[in-house]
């Protein structure tokens, strides 16, 4: 907030000037304090060096507040390739829209929107299971959005894989007449990622006016600016068992 007690004087379009404090400037209206008593004026009826004034004002002193409400949106494209009958490799594409509403009481301009989305990845082979957690950082701006008012962010599109496959492993196996011989064993592996929670900070210059935080594990569990970067083919190819699937 501003410094208690900070005293301005303001004038309006007829030339008339009054020394007061500033409390709260909403619904087009300043709300001033003059020798203990407060009353409201109309934002537009002041100079235009007070009203400049006032925008700065509200930018470093405002609370905001904002509702959120994230949903998730696949695209029809999807595709499925197959290396075999045991091996299957399927890409999809998802991407959240955000629904950003104003409750401040006031109109919002130039918003930076910075956002973390998690894309969660689960493992199993075997008995063995794992899960790791990738964040995809991206940003947009929001120019202006008047009070009670609502706009809705398309996010970045992530690529989302799913696979399974099979790993041929040789064993020793002591037969009922006693032999040792070589036989193959198949170990089932699949792994899928999953898009699973979004982070957003929305600034004006550099002051944070807002934070979300989507209710998943892997955003409850995330540092802000760490783990981030996501390239799932690359990935793909060091997961354990999928670079040496049967053939």
């Amino acid at each position: 907030m501003g410094e208690d007690g900070e005293i301005r004087e303001f004038t309006d379009t007829q030339g008339r000037v009054i020394k007061a404090e500033v409390l709260l400037v909403k619904h087009g209206k300043v709300h001033l304090k003059r020798n203990g008593k407060t009353f409201r004026f109309p934002f537009a009826d002041l100079s235009k060096e007070d009203q400049e004034y006032l925008r700065k004002w509200v930018k470093e002193n405002v609370r905001y507040w904002f509702a959120f409400k994230e949903s998730k949106v696949e695209q029809i494209d999807k595709r499925t390739s197959k290396g075999g009958s045991k091996e299957k490799l399927a890409t999809s594409m998802k991407h959240y829209e955000l629904e950003i509403a104003n409750k401040s009481g006031v109109k919002v301009e130039d918003v930076r929107v910075e956002y973390q989305l998690a894309i969660r990845r689960e493992w199993r082979g075997g008995k063995s299971k794992q899960e790791i957690t990738f964040m995809v950082k991206g940003e947009d701006a929001v120019d202006s959005l008047e009070n009670t008012k609502r706009t809705v962010l398309k996010l970045k599109n992530v690529t989302l894989l799913k696979a399974k496959w099979q790993v041929k492993s040789i064993v020793r196996v002591r037969k009922s007449d006693g032999r040792l011989l070589n036989e193959a064993v198949y170990t089932d592996y699949d792994t899928r990622y999953i898009l699973d929670g979004i982070w957003v900070k929305l600034y004006i210059g550099d002051r944070k006016i807002a934070e979300y935080k989507s209710g998943e594990k892997s955003i409850k569990n995330a540092e802000w600016g760490k783990r981030v970067g996501y390239d799932p083919i690359a990935d793909l190819r060091h997961v354990k068992g999928f670079s040496k699937r049967s053939r």
